[in-house]
């Protein structure tokens, strides 16, 4: 109930609170398992689950793309300037 409430309470203000679960879950752990839950929740979080390659690979592979997607737009004709606008 309370990620509910927490997830859903921002649409009045127009945004909607995608992180309620997380918040709700760093609520009520501490009140039912105290520190020691905190840090288990904690570990499990940044365990590694696959190779260090793929995680090299989801960083990766969107940085390469928008370097060649800038270097083909400048290669291209397009000015090299973040900040032209036209008048």
């Amino acid at each position: 109930m309370l990620s509910y409430v927490i997830t859903w309470g921002f649409l009045p203000f127009e945004f909607f609170g995608a992180f309620g679960p997380l918040v709700a879950a760093l609520i009520v752990i501490p009140i039912s398992q105290g520190v020691a839950g905190l840090k288990e929740l904690g570990l499990r979080m940044i365990r590694w689950r696959v190779r260090w390659y793929w995680y090299a690979a989801a960083l990766g592979i969107p940085l390469v793309v928008a370097v060649v997607a800038i270097a083909l737009n400048v290669a291209l004709g397009a000015s090299w300037s973040l900040a032209t606008f036209p008048p």
